[in-house]
């Protein structure tokens, strides 16, 4: 079990649902949630004219296709995941209030492969947990909340952080329910993963 403490993902309790399906279904889980992610670094790329997230396109795909068929070429994913964590931009380095977004989208995109190749549930809870600072991060710049005592319980209690946290539940549920992971899954699950900053 991991010992990483997060405001607004129990680590743990993720955890422990995860060690209950296999890698397949880990991977899944975490294609689906960097699915949702993309579009934030699409955003930054936009603004900021920085990055390739056609890179981050290609990492995706392939951890869907692990996710559906179990196979992949381990040399090919390992240089893919590192392309993608070197399209990762420096949040010092560019003023686009995307820019956190886009490091979580790639971010994620690394740790989805790399579930593939080891299949650790720890990764399944980093990019669990990009997504939801993704959505703490943008509400702070875009609301402009001050950092207090309070600010967890305001972001927490958002509509976006909501539908997110509630979103992996869904995905987690219905990973649970179904014995493989097959192309018809994997179409449930990319079609519905709205942006995660996009409301409603």
């Amino acid at each position: 079990m991991t010992n990483r403490s997060h405001p607004y993902i129990d680590a743990n309790k993720l955890e422990r649902a995860l060690f209950e399906i296999s890698v397949q279904h880990r991977v899944a889980f975490c294609a689906a949630i960097s699915q949702r992610l993309l579009p934030g670094y699409l955003a930054f790329q936009r603004e900021s004219m920085w990055g390739d997230p056609l890179v981050l396109e290609e990492g995706l795909n392939m951890a869907w296709l692990f996710a559906a068929t179990g196979e992949a070429d381990g040399d090919e994913m390992r240089l893919l995941r590192l392309r993608c964590l070197d399209e990762a931009p420096d949040t010092t380095q560019h003023t686009s209030d995307f820019v956190s977004a886009a490091l979580d989208a790639a971010n994620a995109v690394g740790e989805s492969l790399a579930c593939a190749m080891d299949g650790r549930v720890t990764h399944c809870v980093e990019v669990a947990i990009y997504a939801a600072d993704t959505i703490a991060m943008y509400l702070q710049i875009v609301a402009e909340v001050q950092t207090d005592q309070r600010l967890d319980e305001m972001l927490v209690a958002h509509p976006l952080m909501v539908r997110e946290l509630e979103h992996q539940a869904a995905d987690l549920a219905l990973l649970h329910t179904a014995p493989k992971v097959t192309d018809t899954l994997v179409d449930v699950l990319r079609s519905g993963s709205q942006w995660v900053l996009e409301a409603e």
